[in-house]
């Protein structure tokens, strides 16, 4: 981002302008957590940073990190547990994925933060999203943690174990350990898993 590599690791933030790291600690972050899961760019340049307590932002104009609570104000519902994923769609929406709190969306232009529940017309969905992925047209795949991966749609609203035809339940109770979907075309969806590997 901008000239920069954004390393994300377990003791902190880094980064590397090409000659020289320079590190951000557990206070510089906001004191929630210097655990480092996954770095998103918004459409505005901010870095969404998602740690092991939580989400925090870059804001690369003023150079300093916001709490989620912060960033989205009126207190608004945010995760604060175990951030597994966070995307940016084609629209600018950030999707964020978190261990006990589920899917959450966030509307850069309304400033509003969403839970996003999630069923199938059979049941409730557990709220443990490990994993989440974007095709072109903005559908998402979600990876339940230990269960299956679902595709629910641009908006969330609509959820669905995903159909590979005879082998439609190869990660039913699967640990996926990654999802990812070919930029130039919706049909390759890759999945890394436990127990199947890719």
């Amino acid at each position: 981002s901008r000239g920069y590599m954004w390393i994300g690791t377990y003791k902190g933030l880094s980064r590397y302008d090409g000659t020289r790291f320079k590190n951000y600690s557990r206070d510089e972050l906001g004191g929630a957590s210097d655990f480092i899961n996954v770095i998103c760019e918004d459409d505005s340049g901010n870095l969404w940073i998602g740690t092991d307590n939580g989400v925090v932002i870059y804001d690369y104009k003023e150079d300093v990190f916001i709490s989620l609570e912060d960033f989205v104000g009126d207190g608004q519902n945010v995760p604060n547990d175990r951030i597994f994923a966070i995307a940016r769609n084609t629209k600018g929406l950030i999707w964020i994925s978190s261990k006990d709190t589920g899917l959450y969306s966030f509307d850069p232009i309304s400033r509003e933060l969403t839970h996003h529940p999630m069923s199938t017309s059979e049941r409730a969905l557990t709220n443990n999203i490990y994993r989440l992925a974007l095709d072109r047209n903005d559908n998402l795949y979600l990876a339940v943690y230990c269960d299956n991966i679902y595709l629910a749609g641009s908006d969330a609203s609509a959820c669905r174990p995903i159909d590979i035809g005879d082998c439609s339940d190869i990660f039913k109770g699967d640990d996926v350990e990654g999802l990812a979907v070919n930029p130039k075309s919706n049909d390759v969806l890759y999945v890394a898993s436990k127990r199947n590997g890719i």
